[in-house]
C-alpha cells in the first residue's frame, strides 16, 4: 500500500521541529519527508519521530552533501530508516541550458547516487518547474534524469507552470506510431509529403497522383465521391485487382 508522507521543508519555516512533528501526529500522519538541514544530528531527529510514531521512509539531500559526505549521508539515512533518497534541487550556475548539458549534469547526479544505490537504497530526483521546461528538442531536464536511471519523485504541483497536469506528467512517454507499409506496387510508407500511413496506393499507369487517378476512372483514396462500379481501364484484364480503387 502507498505510504503518503508529509513534507517536512514544507515547515522549515515554522520551528521547533518538534512541534511540527507532534501536531502531524495528531491530525493522523504516519510518515513523513526529511531534507537535508535535518540529518545533522539523526540520532536526536530519530528519538523524536519514534516519539510521535512517525516513520520517515524517503528524504531529501543535498547534491553537495552526497558528493561530500556519501559515508555521513549514507549512515544517517540508515539510522533514520529512509529508503529513498532524492536530491530535490540544484543551483541554477549548475543548471544545464542545453540537452547535451543536462544530459551532462543528469551524469553527475546519478554517480553521486551510486554509493547509496550500492547499498540497496531506492534514488531519484524531484522535479520543479525549471526542469519540465522543452529543451527544444521534445526532452526536459526531468526525462533526461529518468534516462540517466534515475527514479523521478513527481512534484505535480510544479507542473502546473508549466501547463502540464497530472495525467501528462505521470503518463509513460508514447511509443512513436510504426509506420504503414504502402498498399501499392511501391513500398514508400509515405506520400510526398511525407506524412505517415498516408501514402495513396500505386496503380500502373497512375502512381501517386491523385487527378491522374480520378482521369484514369479511379477513385481517390478518402474521396467522399464513390464512382459507379464499372470496369477499370488500366486493369480491365484484372478485374479484381487488389491495387484499384474502382474495383477493389
Amino acid at each position: 500500500m502507498p505510504i503518503i508522507a508529509y513534507q517536512l521543508y514544507c515547515s522549515r519555516n515554522f520551528p521547533p521541529l518538534e512541534d511540527t512533528l507532534a501536531m502531524l501526529a495528531g491530525q493522523g500522519w504516519k510518515a513523513v519527508e526529511g531534507y537535508g538541514a535535518l540529518y545533522g544530528d539523526a540520532p536526536a531527529l530519530r528519538a523524536a519521530l519514534d516519539r510521535h510514531g512517525l516513520s520517515m521512509p524517503s528524504g531529501h539531500f543535498a547534491l553537495a552533501q552526497l558528493e561530500e559526505d556519501p559515508r555521513g549521508m549514507i549512515a544517517a539515512a540508515r539510522t533514520l530508516g529512509i529508503g529513498k533518497v532524492i536530491v530535490p534541487w540544484i543551483e541554477p550556475d549548475r543548471r544545464g541550458s542545453d540537452p547535451d548539458s543536462w544530459r551532462a549534469f543528469a551524469a553527475t547526479v546519478a554517480r553521486a547516487l551510486e554509493p547509496f544505490r550500492a547499498e540497496g537504497f531506492a534514488v531519484g530526483w524531484h522535479n520543479h518547474d525549471w526542469d519540465l521546461a522543452d529543451l527544444g528538442d521534445g526532452s526536459t531536464p526531468t526525462d533526461l534524469m529518468a534516462k540517466a536511471g534515475l527514479g523521478i519523485e513527481l512534484d505535480l504541483g510544479w507542473g502546473r507552470p508549466r501547463g502540464a497536469g497530472p495525467g501528462r506528467l505521470a503518463a509513460p512517454p508514447r511509443a512513436p506510431h510504426p509506420r504503414r507499409p504502402c498498399q501499392g506496387s511501391g513500398p514508400c510508407g509515405n506520400d510526398r509529403r511525407g506524412r505517415l500511413g498516408r501514402c495513396r496506393p500505386r496503380h500502373p499507369g497512375v502512381g501517386h497522383d491523385p487527378r491522374r487517378a480520378v482521369r484514369a476512372g479511379h477513385r481517390p483514396l478518402g474521396g467522399r465521391t464513390r464512382q459507379p462500379r464499372r470496369p477499370c481501364p488500366l486493369c480491365a484484364a484484372q478485374p479484381r485487382n487488389p491495387l484499384c480503387l474502382v474495383n477493389p
